[in-house]
């Protein structure tokens, strides 16, 4: 409700200025409880004041499906699911803008993998995946890495997947996109060298293919098997090789959001 004056003794119904003077108002919001020993809660949501015009701007559309992580603090919030294969390890980095640190072990198929545990909030034609990281291990024979968004609960089935990866098919040291749905994968190859600095990577999905880019250079798009089904953040670092040196991964931001 609004009032003319501070003590709530006027009050003014519907109230809007459309003239030029300075007209002060009160605005008071009270809640009541009718029954004794009941508290009731009353909350002020999208309140909008406006100088200098006689019409309010339409409404802005709904903030859409958003999700930011940082990798700080001393652990993983609980959203994150972890699966970990063999003497693998996920922590926290204890080194300044580490991030999330992934060790594997040194078995074949030994992995950490991070997802939302199924819950799959992003679109597969309409969204963005953007993710800060960087390899341990450069010019390796063997690599596998994916990070990006996912359809599949589990990586190792190749399918409904889009995003950054390093695969174990790494014959060119360069970094690639994947795409998959379960007609099967596709790669888009750069010509950017796989090193052990961190880059910024994007993915932008869309109905006609998938954008990629690194650090903000775009580096072509994907148009063959394209996800199919809504995606959940992903994030995989697997071993597969015969060296005996574990594999890292150091990741210090994603994001995703629905466009």
């Amino acid at each position: 409700q609004f009032f003319s004056d501070s003590t709530r003794q006027t009050e003014v119904a519907n109230y809007s200025v459309t003239t030029t003077a300075q007209t002060v108002r009160y605005l008071y919001l009270k809640s009541y409880s009718q029954n004794s020993g009941q508290a009731w809660a009353s909350y002020l949501d999208n309140i909008k004041i406006y100088k200098g015009v006689t019409t309010p701007p339409s409404a802005s559309p709904k903030v859409k499906q958003h999700f930011i992580e940082y990798f700080s603090g001393k652990q993983l919030p609980s959203y994150w699911d972890k699966t970990v294969v063999g003497s693998s390890t996920g922590v926290m980095s204890d080194t300044v803008g580490g991030g999330y640190l992934i060790t594997t072990g040194t078995s074949n198929d030994d992995l950490v993998q991070l997802d939302f545990n199924d819950k799959k909030q992003f679109s597969h034609n309409a969204s963005e995946v953007v993710a800060v990281w960087k390899g341990g291990k450069s010019g390796a024979t063997y690599e596998n890495i994916s990070v990006g968004l996912m359809s599949a609960t589990y990586a190792l089935t190749g399918v409904n997947q889009a995003g950054w990866v390093l695969d174990n098919s790494i014959s060119s040291n360069t970094y690639f996109m994947k795409s998959g749905n379960p007609s099967g994968v596709q790669y888009l190859w750069t010509s950017v060298p796989y090193d052990t600095n961190f880059h910024v990577f994007k993915s932008s999905l869309s109905a006609s293919g998938m954008t990629g880019s690194i650090d903000d250079v775009v580096t072509g798009t994907q148009t063959s098997n394209l996800p199919t089904g809504s995606m959940q953040p992903h994030i995989h670092r697997q071993y597969k090789s015969d060296d005996g040196v574990a594999r890292i991964l150091n990741i210090r931001y994603m994001e995703a959001y629905n466009t």
